[in-house]
């Protein structure tokens, strides 16, 4: 017996289909990243959830009134995709659109733990129509961490971030000297783009507001870099170097730069604890005493007793940090930073700003020692000599990383994330 489940949401019909097909309106609600070829015979991919993305084939789409998708996890023996099908119609009704989701083609076991996760995403849909962005995701927290899946998690947070910058906000100042708001989005999407050539990404060209020009970005490096996996040594630049390396350092620009922009607009970064201590791990790896040395980074900063694990990771990148006095026990989401009013003269010169030296912006390529062992956390060690960049285009720093393990059956999901219905 098939799935079925209906929400109501406060949109036309036409604006409720934009919701659930364009990439740009499914990132507010249901996905991280979204590759999307709306038509019949035209494929997608999401990832849903760090580390887990679905795939399948549009069979049927009919603007404003109904869509049918094939629909399967990659990685799974199980429900692999193309092994079921999802077909969502849109019907006008009083008070905006009835939204009718039917999933066919799943077992019983399959169907109770998809039921779980369409009511989990159905309910952020109609957040998502009410008020426009249905917020930070608690299934993205990510409690198990490989470099692609931290990437994936620290990109939700990051992309969150720049949609809350108004067009207006753009060229606010940030707490890296050298950027504005824009400068920083577009030395973040270089970043993304150098380390996705590593893995084979073909660049999409850089259109629409910020948070959009870095999700096409990070989509295509995201996705190269699944095909290709962790394993063995890329080419990044002059050097080789393992392939985990050269994704780990991923996340650490976009958990760090999230909190440069919320800096800047007067935004709250909500990032989940294991996240920010994966972080903070391999930052403790890449940001050696050489890299500093070099004007890199600033010197690290007294971040307080009471500081939260993202305060210790910005403290550390050489970022001043005013932490919150108290946290909430228990909340995995208490990683969080008082942030400086976004008019505050501070923003324009940060209080440890020194001249010449750069506020933990990743800019320059070292070179790897392979000779030390892993850190627990899958972060190595760098040494060598720093390359100017050339221009505004950086290379980042790149730290050794673990190999990345995948699980057998993404069943594995839908048992331990898909499945739960009260949070973390």
């Amino acid at each position: 017996m098939p799935y079925q489940k209906s929400v109501l949401v406060p949109l036309s019909a036409d604006e409720t289909f934009a919701l659930i097909t364009q990439p740009d309106r499914l990132r507010r609600w249901q996905v991280i990243t979204a590759r999307v070829d709306l038509r019949a015979g035209g494929d997608y991919r999401w990832t849903i959830i760090p580390g887990h993305a679905v795939a399948g084939t549009f069979t049927e789409v009919e603007p404003g009134r109904r869509v049918v998708f094939t629909w399967g996890w990659e990685g799974s023996a199980e429900v692999p995709p193309g092994a079921s099908t999802v077909i969502i119609t849109l019907e006008p009704s009083d008070g905006g659109t009835l939204v009718h989701l039917v999933h066919e083609g799943l077992s019983g076991e399959q169907e109770a733990s998809h039921a779980a996760g369409w009511t989990h995403y159905l309910g952020r849909l109609a957040t998502a129509a009410a008020e426009g962005d249905a917020g930070a995701d608690a299934w993205a927290a990510g409690a198990s961490l490989d470099p692609l899946s931290a990437a994936e998690a620290t990109l939700a947070t990051c992309q969150l971030i720049l949609r809350g910058v108004p067009e207006a906000g753009y060229h606010r100042a940030t707490v890296c000297p050298e950027f504005d708001v824009t400068q920083l989005a577009d030395h973040l999407i270089g970043s993304v783009v150098y380390l996705g050539a590593a893995a084979g990404a073909v660049p999409a060209a850089p259109d629409g507001p910020l948070e959009a020009r870095l999700a096409d970005a990070a989509q295509a490096t995201l996705e190269a870099w699944h095909v290709r996996g962790l394993d063995g040594e890329v080419k990044v630049g002059p050097h080789e170097m393992p392939a985990g390396a050269a994704l780990g350092v991923l996340s650490v620009e976009f958990l760090v730069h999230a909190w440069d922009f919320a800096q800047a607009t007067g935004q709250r970064v909500v990032v989940s604890d294991a996240v920010a201590q994966h972080v903070l791990g391999v930052a403790r790896q890449i940001i050696s005493p050489e890299i500093r040395a070099g004007g890199g980074f600033a010197d690290p900063v007294e971040a307080g007793p009471d500081a939260g694990i993202l305060d210790r990771l910005v403290a550390f990148t050489g970022r001043a940090v005013l932490s919150a006095p108290t946290t909430d026990k228990g909340d995995s989401h208490n990683a969080r930073t008082h942030l400086l009013h976004p008019g505050h003269a501070e923003l324009d010169r940060p209080p440890d700003h020194r001249p010449g030296r750069r506020q933990g912006v990743l800019l320059r390529p070292v070179r790897l020692d392979l000779r030390r062992p892993a850190h627990a956390a899958g972060a190595g060690v760098l040494d060598g000599p720093a390359r100017r960049p050339h221009g505004r285009r950086h290379r980042p720093a790149v730290t050794r990383d673990g190999r990345r393990g995948r699980p057998a059956h993404v069943e594995h999901l839908h048992r331990r994330r898909f499945d739960r219905r009260g949070g973390r």
